[in-house]
């Protein structure tokens, strides 16, 4: 059963459109509240942070009437990054978090995510239940006029900071090199700041500057030739990009190549001592093969689990295994945090490149197999019934690349479009057979 506002990474959308408004925010957060209350025989109460788009404040107080009527107690953080809100869930010992980001998107959009008591995203049945709320016409109001009480903690990054510098102080030592930081305009601005400044780092900072109107604006994990300049006009070493609300990183090496999700996730498994990973690993359907190929090579386990960190997590937690990611640069590693943890994920990098003493290109070694996407847009959601009327061109194009390729066909979470998406071992032959896949649906799906 198709969910109807929930996509792989919450809600999202633009704001002033349904789902994204303040009518809507007041419903999710009375229907949170009483899923909650049924779930729990004592005082509940929620930490909300929210990244630094406009919106967020309306959309936030909206929630939060909503979730207090139901009697939930709820901590605001103010403005802090997504793995911060997780990480404080645990500790403030918090029944749920919540966070306002639309992520890698612009400004205009917006979005509600919610985190689970172990500050795990929340399992589909939790959002099925929700979602039945959402539908109910009925507002609950706690009997007796038992509200909720809000409290503030605006701001309240030191815990994580001081988890960070507890984990990487005597582990990285690179006052020598220049980094340039680029933190999208977004929520992690701050933290990054005051971690990389505890560590002595020589940091550059871009894109720290937030209006509320552009965050990831030409910056930021999803826009990188900002940074790629930065890094090779000012000399760098490296650069380090996250997203809008910090669960997110991409680098980019000294001479200004983009170092992805697959290449960080590779380079982690390759250094235990580091990530603390010593078992499988997790990646997506959307992971490069030759990373795939790699890992084989180290005598690790790999799995592959749906697009979206939630799908990565789930498989983690089903393996005992602490380290997956995506091609998109979310890094989970349950070592450190609970969720896509850019950070994290940066400095467990950089503690790597302090133990070889070695450029980052000189450890991303792995020429990845040529991939070619194309979203086709859609008019509606598919059905299992769609799909099945393209298994024989998905088949025949398999048996062609044979064990040098890969086919995969991804109805998007988010966004009304059919990903194809093909690897080869030429950029030649993907786009050959991209381009024959995308005929055949547009021929078979109306």
């Amino acid at each position: 059963m198709a969910k109807r506002y929930f996509g792989t990474d919450g809600v999202r959308g633009e704001v002033g459109k349904s789902p994204m408004t303040v009518e809507f925010a007041t419903k999710l957060g009375n229907a949170v509240g009483q899923v909650l209350q049924n779930a729990n025989q004592k005082k509940i109460k929620v930490v909300i942070g929210q990244d630094t788009r406009r919106s967020s404040d309306m959309l936030k107080t909206a929630f939060i009437a909503g979730i207090t009527a139901t009697g939930v107690d709820v901590i605001n953080l103010g403005v802090v990054p997504t793995p911060v809100v997780a990480f404080m869930v645990s500790e403030l010992d918090a029944d749920a978090g919540v966070v306002l980001s639309a992520s890698h998107n612009p400004y205009y959009d917006n979005g509600i995510k919610l985190f689970s008591k172990k500050g795990y995203k929340l399992a589909d049945e939790f959002e099925y239940e929700i979602e039945q709320y959402i539908d109910n016409d009925f507002f609950y109001y706690h009997p007796q006029g038992k509200f909720g009480e809000m409290s503030s903690q605006v701001n309240q990054i030191e815990p994580y900071i001081v988890h960070c510098l507890k984990h990487f102080t005597d582990k990285i030592n690179l006052a020598d090199k220049k980094i340039i930081l680029d933190c999208a305009n977004g929520a992690l601005y701050r933290t990054a700041r005051e971690v990389f400044k505890c560590l002595e780092l020589n940091v550059i900072e871009i894109a720290s500057k937030p209006d509320g109107l552009n965050i990831n604006k030409n910056c930021g994990a999803v826009h990188l030739d900002a940074l790629k300049t930065a890094v090779v006009n000012e000399f760098a070493d490296l650069g380090i990009a996250f997203d809008g609300d910090g669960d997110r990183l991409m680098l980019v090496d000294e001479s200004g190549c983009v170092v992805d999700g697959d290449d960080i996730l590779l380079l982690l498994a390759r250094y235990p001592a580091i990530s603390q990973s010593d078992n499988g690993i997790v990646g997506t359907v959307m992971t490069n093969l030759a990373i795939e190929q790699q890992l084989a090579k180290l005598n690790i386990v790999f799995e592959r689990a749906k697009v979206g960190d939630r799908y990565v997590m789930e498989k983690l937690l089903q393996n005992n295994w602490m380290l997956g990611g995506e091609s998109s640069g979310h890094i989970i590693n349950l070592h450190y945090n609970t969720t896509g943890d850019g950070l994290m994920a940066a400095l467990q990098v950089l503690a790597i490149l302090s133990q070889t003493n070695q450029s980052l290109s000189s450890l991303i070694d792995v020429q990845k197999m040529p991939q070619a996407m194309i979203n086709v847009p859609l008019t509606r959601k598919l059905d299992a019934n769609d799909m099945s009327l393209l298994i024989e061109d998905v088949s025949f194009t398999e048996k062609a690349l044979a064990e040098d390729g890969r086919v995969v066909l991804r109805p998007s979470g988010t966004e009304p479009v059919l990903r194809v998406m093909v690897e080869a071992k030429s950029q030649e032959l993907a786009v050959e057979w991209v381009n024959y896949l995308v005929e055949k649906v547009k021929q078979k799906i109306k």
